[in-house]
């Protein structure tokens, strides 16, 4: 797993949430969500993102394909739960926050929960997540 300080059992959770959405609203949109001049900026900064999305952009599988886009959606993602303290996470793992901070901060400016928004939007976003940081 890319950014290994991330705890696996939240990334993990963001995998299953992302997904349990793209099971039901297909995976076309992947590509697109992770086009975004932040995140690709991100994507090119760390060595194992830059090669999991170059494998996921080259491979003629769609499943494989998929499979590395969601696993660059579910790291991203988990970095914005950790940054922002997103039901606990941050003070479970204060170490991980400090480290995720630091790089939302420097990569994700002006959209510090954007992939977070998208798969945990409004009221929904308690049930779905809760539990995991008990």
């Amino acid at each position: 797993m890319p950014l290994r300080f991330l705890p696996r059992t939240l990334t993990a959770k963001c995998r299953r949430l992302i997904d349990a959405h793209h099971a039901i609203r297909g995976y076309a949109q992947l590509p697109d969500l992770l086009w975004h001049a932040e995140t690709r900026e991100l994507i090119a900064t760390n060595e194992d993102l830059r090669s999991i999305f170059r494998q996921a952009s080259t491979t003629r599988s769609a499943k494989e394909a998929n499979e590395s886009y969601v696993l660059l959606m579910s790291v991203i993602m988990a970095l914005e739960v950790l940054a922002s303290d997103f039901e606990g996470w941050g003070q479970r793992f204060p170490r991980a926050k400090h480290q995720a901070a630091d790089i939302v901060e420097r990569h994700l400016e002006s959209s510090r929960t954007r992939v977070l928004d998208i798969y945990v939007s409004g009221a929904a976003r308690r049930p779905r997540i809760r539990g995991a940081a008990a």
